[in-house]
């Protein structure tokens, strides 16, 4: 069931439905918490519409799930720079 969540946020969020596609994505999230797409995807959402806070907690908990995921920590990066938390 979280794959079809996840599978209808991916297709909310191509089509800039933002709102339907965070909630699709969470759903994702509630029921599969240990898959790391869905923070993942979520952290890019928030990270696209601006909301640099929330998107580095999602990638940050990317990357607690799956610490060798260069992705995240590659994003996390530049959400950090963008949040001039240039220590993080």
């Amino acid at each position: 069931m979280a794959a079809a969540y996840g599978a209808l946020g991916q297709l909310h969020h191509a089509y800039e439905l933002d709102e339907s596609a965070e909630a699709s994505y969470q759903n994702a999230h509630q029921l599969a918490p240990k898959d790391h797409r869905w923070p993942h995807l979520l952290g890019y959402l928030s990270e696209q519409a601006g909301q640099l806070q929330e998107a580095s907690h999602y990638y940050r908990k990317v990357r607690e799930l799956r610490p060798d995921d260069t992705a995240a920590a590659a994003r996390l990066g530049r959400v950090f720079l963008q949040l001039n938390r240039t220590d993080d």
